[in-house]
C-alpha cells in the first residue's frame, strides 16, 4: 500500500509520520482480513510523491523476497462512463502496469465495476 505525500502532507515532519503510520495501520487490516480467511500474509507499507514510482521502486525488493509473487490492482469501471468520471478516477493503476511490465514483473489488472 502506498501513502502518498501530497501538499497537506508537507506541512511537516509529524503529519508525513501520520500519514505512514495511517497507511500501517490500514495494511495490517488487510493482512487481518487475508490471516482471518486462512491465508499466509504480509502487508508492505511505502510511500512517496506519485503512487506508480513508489510501487516500482518497492516492487524489485518484494520480488526478491517472493520471487514467484504476482502483483494484483484494481481498476475502477463504470457502468455510465463520463467525462467527469475519467477526470475524478485517474488510471495510475496503469502507469503501474507499465513501469512493473518493463521490470518484468508479472501484474493482473482486476476490474472493479461501480
Amino acid at each position: 500500500m502506498v501513502g502518498v505525500i501530497d501538499a497537506a502532507a508537507f506541512k511537516g515532519a509529524q503529519e508525513i509520520q501520520k500519514l505512514k503510520d495511517h497507511t500501517e495501520d490500514e495494511v495490517e487490516r488487510y493482512v487481518e482480513l487475508m490471516k482471518r480467511h486462512g491465508y499466509a500474509a504480509e502487508g508492505v507499507a511505502v510511500s512517496g510523491l506519485d503512487v506508480a514510482d513508489a510501487v516500482a521502486k518497492a516492487a524489485p525488493e518484494l520480488r526478491e523476497r517472493f520471487p514467484r509473487s504476482v502483483f494484483f490492482a484494481g481498476q475502477l469501471v463504470f457502468k455510465n462512463d463520463s467525462l467527469v468520471s475519467r477526470l475524478l478516477h485517474n488510471y495510475t493503476v496503469f502507469d503501474i502496469q507499465r513501469l512493473l511490465y518493463q521490470q518484468g514483473i508479472q501484474f493482473v489488472l482486476l476490474p472493479i465495476r461501480v
